[in-house]
């Protein structure tokens, strides 16, 4: 079978484990629909319309309540993901996963079961955290590589029904140098409590990895207007830092914005 038949009909099992999916661009992990994993579904007839419209269409899965988390091992360009992952099992921080998937740079994804942590991202030890408001493609997605093409295949799996959750914050903790600078931040007594909110939904956006800032920065604009603020701008200005093109970021905010009823948006063409 090809990538035109079988993108499909794994889509479609998802769907009928109860699992939302949605489609990325062939060989890429960028969504292909506007509203990113906010449009992930179990509908077999809008998933059905997405691949006919969409036959190699990677598939993907919103991470986080009420499905998994992810723990992503990363080893592109010399990360030290698996040096990283011995430590963490050594210290007893990722046991109780349920499914193990290689990842076509062969790193290794780590499925948990699915909280409300947010999405993270420790770079340095070649580790990210794909919770709320992250997503990852799942096999028998494919993405380009240099030369070739490779895919996530499922390499392992536990009883899924009994997958344990796994602690970001406890790992960031683990793995941070025991003299952290304190990072400098908003204090209370000079910004509202909507932008001290603003100043965090920020550092999220500026810190998302490939293939995290489209939805990072939908899922940003989204909190912020539910935390109060009206000006999107420094959101579409994070995002741009982070690498998302600057068209696609403020095509972004500008949906939102409409979507929400916000105004005062306009400084977002300014930037």
């Amino acid at each position: 079978m090809t990538d035109r038949d079988t993108m499909g009909a794994a889509a479609l099992s998802y769907a009928a484990a109860g699992i939302a999916v949605f489609p990325c661009w062939p060989l890429r992990k960028r969504p292909l629909v506007k509203d990113g994993f906010y449009a992930a579904t179990t509908d077999p007839d809008r998933i059905r319309a997405w691949w006919a419209r969409w036959p190699a269409a990677n598939v993907a899965m919103p991470t986080g309540q009420p499905h998994w988390d992810v723990v992503d091992v990363d080893v592109k360009n010399g990360a030290p993901g698996y040096a990283t992952l011995r430590r963490l099992r050594a210290a007893g921080l990722v046991d109780g996963w349920s499914h193990a998937v290689v990842t076509p740079s062969r790193g290794l994804h780590l499925y948990f079961a699915g909280t409300a942590q947010p999405s993270g991202s420790n770079p340095a030890h070649g580790l990210d955290f794909r919770g709320l408001g992250g997503y990852v493609l799942v096999p028998p997605s494919r993405v380009h590589l240099v030369g070739t093409h490779g895919s996530y295949q499922t390499i392992d799996i536990c009883d899924a029904h009994r997958a344990s959750t796994v602690g970001w914050e406890a790992i960031r903790t683990h793995l941070a140098p025991p003299h952290r600078p304190t990072p400098a931040r908003v204090t209370a007594d000079v910004a509202s409590d909507a932008e001290r909110r603003l100043t965090y939904l920020i550092r999220h956006v500026e810190t998302r990895p490939d293939g995290q800032r489209h939805p990072g920065l939908l899922w940003a604009a989204h909190r912020a207007v539910d935390n109060g603020s009206t000006d999107l701008a420094p959101l579409v200005a994070a995002a741009v830092r982070a690498g998302l093109p600057e068209d696609e970021a403020e095509a972004v905010v500008t949906h939102v914005a409409d979507r929400r009823g916000v105004s005062g948006r306009s400084s977002t063409r300014a930037l």
